[in-house]
C-alpha cells in the first residue's frame, strides 16, 4: 500500500507542477514571449513523460498489492476499483483523498490548457488578420484563363508564398 500511496503522491506533485507551468505558459502567451513559451513547452513535455513513468509505477504497485492479497488481475486497476478491494479504513481514506486531489488537479489543468489553447488560437487569428492587411487578398483564388499571360505585379509589401 505504501508504494501505491507514494506513486499517487508523486503523480499529484507532477500534476501540480504542470498546473504551475500552464500558468506561466498563459503569461508567456499573453505577453508574446515566444522563447519562454518554447522553454515551457519543453518542460511540460518532460513532465508528461514523467507522468507516464509514474503511472506505470502506480499500475505495478497496484498489481503487486493485489498479488499480495492473492488476487490476480490482467488489466490496470483504477483507484476507484482499488478502493473497493482495500479492507483497512485508513488505507481507503488515504486512497480516496489522493484520488480526489488528482481529479481536482486534472480538472484544473484541463481548464488551464483550454484557456491557453483559446489564447493561442486568438493570437494566430490576429496574426493572420494582420498579414492579410499587409499582404492584401490572395490573387491565387481568382480564376485566370490559361491562355492569358500572367505577369507578376510587385504591389504588395510581402510575397505570401515566400
Amino acid at each position: 500500500m505504501e508504494a501505491i500511496l507514494h506513486a499517487l503522491d508523486q503523480l499529484i506533485e507532477v500534476h501540480r507542477a504542470l498546473l504551475e507551468w500552464s500558468e506561466r505558459k498563459k503569461d508567456a502567451i499573453v505577453h508574446n514571449r515566444v522563447e519562454e513559451l518554447t522553454q515551457i513547452t519543453n518542460k511540460e513535455s518532460r513532465l508528461a513523460k514523467r507522468l507516464e513513468e509514474l503511472e506505470a509505477e502506480r499500475v505495478e504497485a497496484v498489481n503487486a498489492y493485489m498479488r499480495s492479497k492473492n488476487m490476480y488481475v490482467t488489466a490496470a486497476i483504477s483507484i476507484s476499483t482499488l478502493i473497493r478491494f482495500v479492507v483497512r479504513m485508513e488505507d481507503k481514506q488515504a486512497l480516496t483523498e489522493r484520488q480526489q486531489e488528482l481529479v481536482r488537479l486534472i480538472e484544473e489543468l484541463k481548464r488551464a490548457n483550454d484557456t491557453n489553447r483559446q489564447l493561442i488560437q486568438q493570437s494566430l487569428a490576429f496574426i493572420n488578420y494582420s498579414l492579410d492587411l499587409l499582404v492584401g487578398p490572395d490573387d491565387d483564388a481568382v480564376y485566370h484563363h490559361p491562355q492569358q499571360q500572367q505577369t507578376y505585379q510587385p504591389n504588395r509589401m510581402f510575397d505570401r508564398k515566400a
